[in-house]
């Protein structure tokens, strides 16, 4: 009797498995939590307690989670997208330096590596923001008291920053799929997005009818999406999702492409 081979979804489910044991029971993604852990209390202590206390003095007891929870995206909005280009840097490229994408590729396919480890950053990334938005609504709800309109807003910011995450991890996944280290898919990334935005920008400037190609790299559309509240923020959802479906497409060629 045959042993049926293993789906894509059930290969993409194994791979992501395989991806949340090695962070959480390695040394190396261990000491990652704890950094991240320790940062994050750090901007909790430092910066959510003393928006908290301030509101406190001010009397504002009803209205505290638009604040609270407005720096906490403006704060996310930045730090996940940074954090991203170098924890997601390593989904393809160690393997191939290493020679063990060849022997993956005898059990599985490229489509699966590929998607797989993609999203398995995806997962381990949106479980680090369940867990700051978590913590800040816990925060604030031990300072100011319960209130309904902070978990709406909490669900909100989470959802936002989780969908703007999107492409940059796509990119690190095309990046990853082009080069043999995470260390060259990192410097690539930030070399990429810098000149990418500033030839733009300054094509922009003088040519305000090229302003829409701002909306082709990640990250453009921070400063519009800051201006919005509540669930006007979602009405610029398409953007990363179009983003992130370009640079998966164009990752998908390049890993088929590239030698192993």
């Amino acid at each position: 009797m045959s042993i049926q081979a293993p789906s894509f979804i059930q290969s993409v489910g194994i791979i992501i498995q395989q991806e949340f044991q090695r962070l959480f029971f390695s040394r190396q993604g261990g000491l990652y939590l704890f950094a991240f852990i320790f940062f994050w209390a750090l901007m909790l202590r430092y910066v959510i307690v003393n928006v908290s206390n301030f509101l406190a003095q001010q009397g504002a007891q009803t209205d505290w989670s638009d604040t609270v929870f407005s720096t906490y995206f403006n704060i996310s909005l930045y730090l996940f997208p940074l954090l991203c280009i170098f924890i997601a840097a390593n989904q393809t490229g160690a393997d191939r330096e290493r020679g063990t994408l060849r022997l993956l590729l005898m059990r599985t396919s490229r489509d699966v590596i590929f998607f797989g480890r993609f999203l398995a950053q995806v997962c381990i990334q949106y479980c680090l923001i369940l867990f700051t938005a978590t913590s800040t609504l816990l925060l604030g709800f031990y300072y100011q008291g319960f209130n309904l309109s902070a978990v709406s807003n909490a669900f909100i910011m989470a959802s936002n920053i989780a969908l703007v995450l999107l492409p940059f991890i796509a990119l690190m996944a095309l990046l990853s799929a082009s080069f043999k280290s995470s260390k060259q898919a990192t410097i690539s990334a930030a070399l990429i997005w810098s000149m990418a935005s500033g030839i733009i920008t300054g094509i922009s400037h003088y040519f305000p009818a090229v302003e829409p190609l701002k909306m082709l790299i990640p990250g453009m559309q921070f400063s519009s999406l800051s201006l919005l509240e509540g669930v006007e923020m979602f009405s610029m959802a398409y953007i990363p999702l179009l983003q992130t479906a370009a640079l998966l497409i164009a990752g998908r060629f390049i890993m088929h492409r590239s030698s192993v």
